[in-house]
């Protein structure tokens, strides 16, 4: 890993649980030690796949920060954890913090990096990348090789 200037990125939609997808998120590395990424919902539709992506990108990443999507928060037949609703997200926050991965229910994350310090809200009541795009006002672009975005994140202006 080379030393240089942290980013903060961001990946929605992985899917994991579609081996094409899997092989994209196992591709998913930070530039540097300090680099963060917002993982914006859709990681996949069972907990074990969930668990399996997650725990990859945060042992990979300074700090991974997890936004649920649809996908997790539905509990298809095949899925071993029957759990649904408020208890299926309870369990997956918890799965979450388990693994050392921020949750909407922690604490703001404050990044620190370049054009920081400025605090990662909660996306809710509208998960997803274009709440992670509103909370940071910074432009999400495209990275080089694959679809991993960049937030590049600016202050906001004064209320």
């Amino acid at each position: 890993m080379q030393a240089g200037r942290a980013s903060l990125f961001a990946v929605s939609d992985l899917h994991v649980s579609h081996g094409v997808n899997r092989r994209v998120a196992e591709e998913i590395r930070p530039q540097t030690d300090d680099d963060w990424l917002i993982v914006a919902g859709d990681v996949a539709d069972l907990v074990a796949d969930v668990e399996w992506a997650l725990r990859l990108l945060s042992s990979r990443f300074r700090r991974v920060i997890w936004v649920p999507g649809n996908h997790e928060l539905w509990t298809p037949a095949k899925d071993p954890v029957r759990l649904r609703g408020e208890q299926r997200y309870d369990h997956l926050v918890a799965l979450c913090r388990g693994l050392g991965v921020v949750t909407p229910e922690d604490e703001y994350p404050v990044w620190s990096g370049p054009d920081g310090p400025v605090a990662v809200p909660r996306p809710f009541p509208a998960p997803g990348p274009l709440a992670a795009q509103r909370c940071c006002r910074g432009p999400l672009l495209p990275v080089p090789g694959g679809g991993l975005l960049q937030l590049r994140v600016q202050r906001p202006p004064p209320v």
